[in-house]
C-alpha cells in the first residue's frame, strides 16, 4: 500500500491519536480508511469485537511514517536549541506537510509525546497565555 504523506498522517491521527474513531456499526466514508481495513492493517479488537483498532502490520506499517516525522521534527527542534512555542511547532507542521491547522496542533502533540521512543522527554512551558511551549531534552 503507497501512501502520501499526507494520507499517512491522516491514518497516524485516526488510529493512534483520536482511538477509537472506526466502529463496526457504523459505515466507514473514508476510501483510505476502507482500503487499509482492507489490505489488514486494522481489524476488529480482540476483546469485544466492536472498533477497528491498528494490526500488528498496520502499527509497523504506520511506524515508517511516524518515524520519518519524528526524525524531522527532531531536526526542526535542534535548530532551535530543543524549544519551541505551540504556534511555531504547529506552523511547522502545517508548512512541512500541508495539512491544517487542527491536524498539526493533533501531530504536533503526538510526535511530541512519542518523542520517549527516540530518547527525548519535554515539559510544558507558559510564559503568558499566547506563549506556551514545549522544552525539549535528550534523556539519558
Amino acid at each position: 500500500m503507497d501512501l502520501t504523506m499526507k494520507e499517512a498522517i491522516q491514518l497516524i491521527l485516526d488510529f493512534h491519536y483520536v482511538s477509537p474513531r472506526y466502529w463496526k456499526e457504523l459505515p466507514i466514508e473514508d476510501p483510505l480508511v476502507c482500503h487499509f481495513i482492507k489490505e489488514g492493517y486494522a481489524t476488529l479488537d480482540e476483546k469485544h469485537g466492536l472498533k477497528y483498532v491498528l494490526s500488528k502490520e498496520g502499527d509497523n506499517f504506520l511506524h515508517t511514517y511516524v518515524q520519518q516525522i519524528s526524525t524531522a521534527f527532531i531536526a526542526f527542534l535542534k535548530k532551535n536549541q530543543l524549544c519551541c512555542y505551540d504556534v511555531d511547532a504547529v506552523s511547522w507542521f502545517a508548512n512541512s506537510y500541508d495539512i491544517d491547522a487542527e491536524a498539526s496542533e493533533n501531530l504536533y502533540d503526538y510526535i511530541s509525546k512519542n518523542l520517549t521512543v527516540y530518547g527525548y522527554k519535554h515539559e510544558n512551558f507558559h510564559q503568558l497565555k499566547a506563549d506556551c511551549g514545549r522544552q525539549f531534552e535528550k534523556m539519558d
